[in-house]
């Protein structure tokens, strides 16, 4: 079972995987799994979903689309550090994979941990090349499962050892949450900004 450890090599990188949660995994079919706080000990920040269609390969050959998408009502003005909605590219050259196979590009995992700051992160439909720090695969055709959800919650705690439930003051994410990467003064200062409105401000 081969596992994807460490860091590639850039600032950001290395926050990822100093902030990353061991590789964990859970063999399960996802027809009859209850995708719940029940079944996970918490929610997720985000989540990857790519069910190995053979169908969508054949009609796109050479060529798969991911499409980001956030819930809820997040600014870029004051949820920087929630996302990074200036991500380094959004096109990625990569060698073709087998038909039907769940395999992804290196990049494709790196942009979206870019890009969605959230330290809990969810990959549907995987298979054991999947399995990355950071993240929980789940997929009925993993080999083994190490997956245990009091665990796995017990890596986002406050300050004061009791879990993260949520924010009780608002839907909104505050800064320094637990779910959190933390920010970096040096990334933030290289990360590429909006330009300014001038009758607005930075968007």
């Amino acid at each position: 079972m081969g596992i994807n450890m460490g860091p590639p090599g850039g600032m950001q990188d290395k926050l990822v995987h100093d902030q990353s949660t061991l590789p964990t995994f859970l063999k399960a079919d996802l027809r009859s799994l209850k995708l719940s706080t029940e079944t996970f000990g918490t929610k997720f920040d985000t989540i990857l979903v790519d069910p190995p269609w053979e169908e969508y390969v054949r009609r796109a050959p050479g060529m798969e689309h991911c499409l980001m998408g956030i819930k809820g009502n997040i600014r870029r003005n004051t949820d920087a550090h929630v996302i990074h909605a200036n991500c380094d590219t959004d096109v990625i050259v990569s060698e073709e994979p087998d038909l039907g196979s769940c395999e992804k590009p290196e990049e494709m995992y790196q942009l979206i941990e870019h890009f969605a700051l959230g330290k809990r992160r969810l990959e549907l439909f995987g298979e054991d090349h999947n399995i990355r720090e950071g993240w929980v695969t789940v997929g009925k055709s993993l080999t083994h499962s190490n997956f245990n959800a009091p665990s796995y919650a017990s890596h986002f705690r406050n300050p004061n050892g009791s879990l993260w439930v949520g924010n009780p003051f608002g839907n909104r994410i505050p800064l320094g949450a637990p779910i959190l990467l933390p920010i970096s003064d040096e990334i933030e200062e290289l990360r590429p900004k909006s330009p300014i409105n001038e009758r607005h401000g930075r968007n």
